[in-house]
C-alpha cells in the first residue's frame, strides 16, 4: 500500500494547526509549523511534502517571504511545490496581489471550512503528481536545461552497453560547485539560481556533441563521455572546469569564483558485467576524494592495487610489449598486455601533464 501524500501547514494560529490537521488527517500525513523560518527548514531538508498551505501574516518570516524562497528554490522540487496562501480578514487586496505575483497556486480565506482544504489539496497534489510524471518524461531539470538524473542514468546504460559491445572505453565525471551552501546562505536563492543557470550553459557549449551533461542534485553534475578514455576524458573535464573557474560572477560589490571538484571513472575494457550503478559508485568515490583535497580537487577512480605486488615475470614481460610500442611493432604486442599497458602509460601522461 502506497504512503500518504504529505502536506505542510503552516499558520502561527495554534488553532489553526489545530483545526487543519484534524481535518486533513483523514486522507493524509499533515505536518505543521508555528513559523515561516521552521517551514523553509522543514523543506530543505524533507523530501515527501507535496504541498504547503501557509498564512500571510506571521511573525519572523512570514508567508510572502516564504513563498519567495520556495520559487526562487535551486532544487527543482520545492520550486514547483503548490503554494496555497491563506488569507484572513486583515490582508490587504495588495498583500493578495504581491502573493498572487510571487507565483502563489491558489488562495484559501479564514475561516476555512473542510471542504475548502480537502478539495484545494486533491486537486493540487494530484497536479502536482501529473506535472512531475510528465517532466521525468521529458528528462530535463528544469532550473538548468540540463537532463536531469532519470535521464542521465538513461543515457549511461545506452553508452555503457555500446562500449561492452564493440570493446570501447566510456567515462563518467562527476562535479560538485564547493561551499555552495554558503553561497546559498550569503547571496540567497535568487542569485544561486543564476549561477546554477550560468554553469549549466557553459558546460553545454564546452563538451562535445555526444556528450551528456546532467544536473543530478542542487549543485552536483554529470558529464558523460561516450568513446572515451580516461586520457581524453581527463583533458577535457579539465578544460571544462578551467572554463567556468575563470567566470567572475558580479553580485552587487562583490566579484564571486566558484571552484568545482571533479571525480572521473572510466569503464573497464575487460569486463562484460559492470553496470551504470558501479561506475557511479566509482564517479562517487573519486568525487569525495577530490572534494577533500586541499588544491587541485579532482581525482581519479583508482581501481588496481600498487604494481609492487605483481611478479617479476609480469614486468618483464611488460617491458617486452612497451618495447614494441617504442619500435612501432604493434602487432607483436601481447593482447593480455594492453590494460595494465595502458594504465601506465595513463599515468605517465598524468605525470607529464603536472610537471
Amino acid at each position: 500500500m502506497s504512503e500518504s501524500p504529505q502536506i505542510l501547514f503552516v499558520d502561527d494560529s495554534r488553532t489553526a494547526r489545530k483545526l487543519a490537521r484534524k481535518i486533513l488527517q483523514e486522507k493524509y500525513r499533515v505536518h505543521t509549523c508555528a513559523s515561516g523560518d521552521e517551514a523553509w527548514d522543514m523543506l530543505r531538508t524533507s523530501t515527501s511534502v507535496k504541498i504547503l498551505f501557509t498564512d500571510i501574516n506571521m511573525k519572523g518570516m512570514n508567508g510572502l517571504q516564504l513563498l519567495t524562497n520556495i520559487r526562487e528554490s535551486t532544487n527543482s522540487r520545492i520550486a514547483t511545490m503548490p503554494v496555497i496562501m491563506i488569507t484572513g480578514a486583515a490582508d490587504t487586496e495588495a498583500a493578495m496581489s504581491e502573493a498572487f505575483e510571487l507565483g502563489a497556486t491558489d488562495f484559501i480565506a479564514k475561516p476555512f471550512k473542510k471542504m475548502d482544504l480537502m478539495s484545494r489539496a486533491y486537486s493540487y497534489i494530484r497536479l502536482s503528481e501529473k506535472v512531475s510524471s510528465l517532466e521525468e518524461q521529458l528528462g530535463i531539470d528544469k532550473l538548468s536545461g540540463l537532463y536531469n538524473a532519470t535521464s542521465m542514468q538513461q543515457h549511461a546504460a545506452k553508452f555503457l552497453a555500446f562500449a561492452q559491445r564493440h570493446g570501447t572505453q566510456f567515462s563518467i565525471a562527476l562535479l560538485e560547485i564547493m561551499d555552495f551552501e554558503k553561497t546559498l546562505d550569503d547571496y540567497g536563492n535568487k542569485i544561486a539560481g543564476q549561477i546554477i543557470a550560468t554553469v549549466a550553459d557553459r558546460f553545454r557549449h564546452k563538451v562535445r556533441n555526444e556528450d551528456v551533461v546532467a544536473r543530478i542534485s542542487t549543485a552536483r553534475f554529470a558529464i558523460l563521455q561516450p568513446v572515451c578514455n580516461q586520457i581524453r576524458a581527463q583533458a577535457s573535464i579539465r578544460r571544462v572546469r578551467t572554463d567556468i573557474h575563470n567566470i567572475n560572477f558580479k553580485i552587487g560589490a562583490q566579484s564571486v569564483r566558484l571552484k568545482l571538484a571533479a571525480g572521473l571513472t572510466s569503464s573497464r575494457v575487460d569486463s562484460k558485467t559492470q553496470t551504470v550503478e558501479d561506475m557511479m559508485e566509482e564517479a562517487r568515490c573519486a568525487l569525495k576524494n577530490a572534494m577533500q583535497m586541499s588544491r587541485d580537487h579532482f581525482a581519479l577512480f583508482e581501481r588496481n592495487a600498487s604494481d609492487a605486488n605483481q611478479p617479476e615475470d609480469s614486468h618483464h614481460n611488460l617491458l617486452d610489449s612497451l618495447r614494441h610500442i617504442l619500435t612501432g611493432d604493434y602487432d607483436r604486442i601481447n593482447p593480455a598486455h594492453l590494460d595494465e599497458l595502458n594504465r601506465r602509460l595513463e599515468r605517465f601522461m598524468l605525470y607529464q601533464n603536472s610537471a
